[in-house]
């Protein structure tokens, strides 16, 4: 984790990241031809300008909107409760407004603060408001041609800076710390609710910045079939056991892991399934080389569970995701209603250095257990750096 008391050291510039930030943000905008983009949801309001909402999206939703221009400026029309504390303690936004607490009752502010911005005309991209501002606004600005604006920071993120991988390999670090700390607690009778509320205590001790869920543990039954969530069911022995943590730890930028066991001695229909889960992992890590199709960690990964005699079994909904300032970025790999024959224009179609991808394989067996592993890893120019470090239960292998 990063430290405060150590000047002797150098740590992230925030500032140089926030300049770095938008600089990205307007050469995505100039490059699709688009004016200005107002954002509300929490995640891309962070990554233009580090504010930090007491919000969460279960809490209120959308409060705020900021507002950035292919010229580099960047307003924020914060709750009104928060303007204070921006005012006061973030130098760097010098356009800040109070908003209301409802949205839509927020029109005015908008309006008047986009005329005085001279976006009156062009195009000007929305990422997430709700449709009766949407409405107002195309009413209210004809000259406009309102699109698709959660890209410009989807698309933006895709190149990170130094300092940006320097906070991921600390949530990576972070989420190790979450995950170690259940594998060491795996025992026949503690609940999924006790081993997620374990994580839960190590990401707060560690000052996380928010939870994006709570931590996902599967046992039993639960782990074939589909269980999103921690329940009451508390573990026996033979019982296959899914964990999946993910943490935003640090200035908004998240960690996340997953990991499959078994409480007591493992079947060997159990050994095998992990063996196949934990070979697609690692295959298609292997495949995350800088210059290869977004396409080649899965046809890898694929390759590994056919190899185990799995392949109808696998289950992804999607295989692999970009991680940033909201836990699921671009790219999306292996999306299953895409590798189902869908078809959708991808953000990326290369793996490029400097691209975090978290790969998350997963298989289900009914009656037998089901479950995913899932590393963070940065793509290098040599190759990919594997960033989270858990150990995986080894002693399930089939070798």
């Amino acid at each position: 984790m990063q430290h405060i008391m150590t000047d002797w050291e150098q740590q992230i510039d925030w500032a140089k990241l926030r300049k770095f930030r938008v600089e990205r943000m307007v050469t995505v905008m100039k490059q699709k031809g688009i004016r200005a983009v107002l954002l509300a949801k929490l995640d891309t309001i962070r990554y233009a300008t580090s504010f930090h909402s007491v919000q969460t999206w279960m809490f209120h939703g959308n409060r705020h909107i900021a507002i950035v221009t292919d010229e580099g400026h960047v307003s924020l029309l914060a709750a009104s409760g928060d303007v204070k504390r921006v005012q006061n303690t973030m130098p760097w936004l010098t356009d800040v407004e109070p908003f209301p607490f409802l949205m839509t009752e927020g029109y005015p502010v908008l309006e008047k603060k986009m005329k005085e911005l001279g976006i009156t005309k062009g195009k000007v991209g929305i990422d997430m408001m709700a449709f009766d501002i949407t409405r107002k606004l195309r009413l209210g600005f004809p000259d406009i041609d309102f699109v698709e604006g959660g890209c410009v920071v989807e698309e933006a993120q895709l190149v990170k800076a130094p300092e940006e991988i320097m906070c991921l390999r600390i949530c990576a670090n972070a989420v190790d710390v979450g995950m170690t700390a259940m594998l060491d607690n795996i025992h026949e009778g503690i609940s999924e609710m006790e081993l997620s509320r374990i994580c839960m205590d190590k990401y707060m001790e560690l000052g996380a910045d928010d939870i994006p869920y709570f931590p996902l543990v599967v046992s039993g039954e639960h782990s074939w079939q589909g269980y999103r969530h921690p329940t009451e069911r508390r573990l026996n022995v033979g019982d296959m056991v899914w964990m999946d943590a993910g943490c935003c730890i640090i200035n908004g930028y998240n960690g996340d892991i997953a990991r499959t066991c078994v409480c007591g001695k493992a079947t060997t229909e159990q050994r095998k399934l992990f063996t196949a889960i934990y070979d697609m992992l690692w295959y298609g890590i292997e495949a995350l080389q800088p210059g290869a199709s977004l396409d080649a960690p899965l046809k890898a990964a694929y390759g590994a569970a056919d190899k185990h005699g799995l392949l109808d079994k696998v289950y992804f909904g999607i295989l692999g995701h970009g991680i940033g300032t909201d836990l699921h970025i671009a790219p999306t790999i292996g999306d299953l209603a895409v590798a189902d024959g869908g078809k959708v224009e991808r953000e990326v179609n290369t793996l490029q250095p400097g691209l975090v991808i978290a790969l998350e394989p997963g298989i289900y067996l009914d009656g037998i257990g089901g479950g995913c592993c899932e590393n963070m890893t940065l793509i290098t120019e040599n190759g990919p750096e594997v960033l989270t470090k858990t150990r995986f239960d080894e002693r399930l292998l089939l070798r």
